[in-house]
């Protein structure tokens, strides 16, 4: 992602959220990945064998158009990120969280999260958006323990793995630590050949949540 565009984000979320995190999304600029998904999970190896399905997803989003899928998968790291940040803003008793509430409090900031993140995609030069490396393999290995592939049935096919983060601010006073979100991820989802959305996954302290889907 370039340097205008970062800025921007943050500038947005800064709006949003206050007060504003180091949020880091996209991993540079880059060709198509060296790993072997077929033989390895993640950065850490493993010997884990991919579905063909998984194969063929992985294989889809490294052919996309580069710019294409950097903006949607960039509107979904956004989305992920302010979502993440919303939920931490709440109000809650930590007496009273469990795995229900924090679903509750997902569904309930997801819109609105999601709604920042096209804005903001919209009032972006697309000239501007820069090429990733996807899918990125090391957010499958803990700390992050990201599913590499998730599915949006509105739209269809199979999403993959393209960044990912904790849901905790380094930076932020203890009254904002994210009591809910331990870590994000987001997705770029293929139909074949053609790129049909975004999507993204809370890692909650209680698990993972359904995947939030952002149409093309």
């Amino acid at each position: 992602m370039s340097m205008s565009i970062r800025v921007t984000l943050y500038a947005v979320l800064g709006l949003l959220v206050v007060p504003a995190c180091e949020i880091k999304i996209g991993s540079g600029a880059g060709g198509e990945t060296s790993v072997d998904p077929a033989i390895t999970t993640g950065a850490g190896g493993g010997g884990t064998m991919w579905t063909p399905e998984q194969l063929a997803a992985f294989d889809a989003i490294q052919h996309a158009d580069p710019i294409e899928i950097a903006k949607v998968t960039d509107t979904a790291a956004f989305a992920a990120v302010t979502t993440s940040n919303l939920v931490a803003m709440q109000q809650v008793d930590p007496a009273t969280l469990d795995a229900a509430m924090a679903s509750q409090l997902v569904d309930s900031a997801a819109p609105d999260g999601i709604n920042a993140a096209l804005a903001w995609a919209q009032s972006v030069d697309p000239s501007l958006f820069s090429a990733g490396i996807n899918p990125k393999y090391e957010c499958i290995d803990p700390p992050h323990n990201c599913p590499p592939n998730t599915k949006c049935p509105q739209f269809g096919g199979i999403c993959s793995v393209t960044e990912c983060s904790t849901g905790s601010c380094p930076y932020c006073p203890e009254l904002f630590e994210n009591l809910v979100i331990d870590g994000w991820c987001s997705y770029g989802c293929m139909k074949g050949a053609e790129i049909v959305g975004g999507a993204f996954i809370l890692q909650t302290k209680w698990g993972s949540t359904p995947p939030q889907c952002i149409g093309k």
